[in-house]
């Protein structure tokens, strides 16, 4: 494991204390699957991934900031604007606790490298992005993917409801690893989630 500086350590446990106060005291029932806990699996698969790279110790912070902040958004606003508004958190918690706002400009492009759709530049933002999908190539995949269906029906987001297997199998079809270790560790495990996936959509569309 990366042996990080006190100082580093320090900040870091500032990210965790105002998250954490954030999920305790905003009412979010209806965040199943963006819960604190997923915040913190992010947190320690982006650990693990960067472990496996050489990043200096200001990426490690940045990374690690940035984690912790990615889905703060979701307790205020839409998922489509969550990003957006997890970096005004972000800053907010910097401004607060006087850290400098170089960190806070450098964790701006991390977090909102964690939308789908935004292709990543650079090993931070490719390791953020694996580490906020890589339940896509495990096991657990099943549970995480009932819990967002029950999330986005609480949330009222019903477009993607009306076919959920097959617009699941269309997220995981143009999802993609973009690091190596995660090529390496998880693209297999997708690829049987994928199967299991078509052959529910295809069983939903028989029955229809």
């Amino acid at each position: 494991m990366f042996q990080m500086k006190n100082s580093d350590k320090q900040v870091l446990k500032q990210a965790e204390e105002r998250i954490t106060e954030l999920y305790n005291t905003v009412p979010h029932d209806n965040l199943v699957y963006h819960s604190i806990d997923h915040t913190k699996q992010v947190v320690e698969r982006a650990n693990e991934i960067a472990a496996h790279y050489d990043l200096s110790e200001r990426d490690i912070l940045v990374l690690n900031v940035a984690a912790w902040f990615h889905d703060a958004g979701h307790l205020y606003v839409d998922p489509t604007e969550h990003e957006r508004k997890s970096v005004e958190l972000m800053r907010l918690w910097c401004a607060e606790t006087g850290e400098s706002s170089g960190l806070a400009d450098e964790a701006e492009p991390v977090i909102m490298a964690t939308k789908l759709s935004t292709q990543p530049e650079g090993l931070i933002q490719e390791i953020i992005k694996d580490a906020d999908t890589y339940h896509f190539g495990l096991p657990a995949f099943k549970k995480a993917d009932k819990q967002m269906k029950k999330e986005m029906a609480m949330r009222n987001i019903g477009t993607m409801l009306m076919d959920w297997p097959g617009n699941t199998l269309a997220l995981l079809e143009t999802h993609r690893y973009f690091t190596s270790y995660c090529q390496d560790l998880l693209d297999e495990g997708k690829q049987k989630n994928m199967a299991k996936l078509k052959k529910k959509s295809e069983t939903a569309a028989q029955n229809n």
